[in-house]
């Protein structure tokens, strides 16, 4: 039973380190497509000319070893010397707090906020390029 509790603790060492991980890269590729779908919008001819499939495959790359390395150092440098402390130790759930509130605000509402502020943006764009198409359509109808 001893290689057990030697693979117990290593799985959870893993497993704090990719929800943390696979959490950071959901919220990223959540923000960067309410981005890209702004800019699709807003300057569709110049999105085109932007986009490609190897910028794509750059940006999720980039997303997991950024994520990757990111939860490893946050896991190495606040969590890991957490867990060696007493649990009922006061210092101990200060860090828990302070952990669970910087995860909240970097990988849920910081993202919310900015895919709150493109959509706003994006149905803004979308208005008036319904405007502009619907104008242009009663000019037509009134020519004709």
């Amino acid at each position: 039973t001893f290689w057990f509790n030697d693979f117990r603790g290593w799985l959870a060492h893993v497993s704090s380190v990719s929800y943390d991980m696979c959490t950071l890269v959901s919220a990223l590729c959540l923000t960067t497509m309410s981005i890209e779908r702004y800019q699709a919008v807003s300057d569709p001819i110049g999105h085109v000319q932007r986009s490609s499939l190897k910028r794509g495959w750059f940006a999720v790359t980039g997303f997991w070893i950024g994520s990757v390395t990111i939860s490893i150092i946050w896991y190495i440098l606040v969590m890991l010397p957490g867990n060696h402390q007493d649990v009922r130790s006061a210092n101990l759930r200060k860090r828990n707090l302070a952990s669970k509130l910087f995860s909240f605000i970097v990988m849920f509402a910081i993202p919310l906020l900015i895919a709150v502020i493109f959509y706003i943006l994006l149905f803004k764009a979308l208005k008036q390029n319904g405007d502009m198409l619907s104008g242009s359509r009663s000019d037509v109808r009134s020519r004709g």
